[in-house]
């Protein structure tokens, strides 16, 4: 019995400008949820070709969202806002070598972890990657 995989919320490979993104991504434009109770958001800026990023966490989708922005600008003016998710972990993998980058999430931080490393190796033609941060909604900073 296989366990379905998650899609991959983005995935890029710097030399030849491939990127895929997933059919389904509700991430940054997930407005209504935020006017709803109960969510906690986890926010992704990201610098792609340095590999600069942070995450941050809240209850205001347009607060999470400002506050992974501006940390991350604080070291790469180059950072742009990739994703936000409610209720859910969120894993950030790459490699440095082809610049290959994927982010995925999971009901866990393991699982975001799996699903993020499996993108990015698959869509480097099985060459190594590896998480270079994650983040959870209950977790007071990001697990490097």
């Amino acid at each position: 019995r296989q366990r379905p995989e998650a899609a991959p919320l983005e995935i890029r490979r710097e030399a030849s400008e491939v990127m895929l993104r997933a059919s389904v991504i509700s991430l940054a434009l997930a407005a209504p949820v935020s006017a709803q109770t109960g969510y906690t958001f986890v926010a992704l800026a990201f610098d792609e070709y340095s590999l600069i990023h942070a995450y941050a966490v809240g209850t205001e989708l347009q607060s999470a969202q400002a506050e992974a922005l501006d940390e991350c600008k604080q070291h790469s003016q180059a950072c742009k806002l990739v994703y936000t998710r409610a209720n859910q972990c969120m894993s950030l993998a790459a490699s440095v070598v082809s610049g290959v980058w994927a982010a995925n999430v999971g009901e866990t931080i393991v699982t975001a972890d799996e699903n993020a490393l499996t993108s990015c190796t698959e869509f480097n033609e099985g060459n190594a990657c590896r998480v270079i941060g994650s983040r959870c909604p209950d977790m007071e900073q990001e697990k490097i």
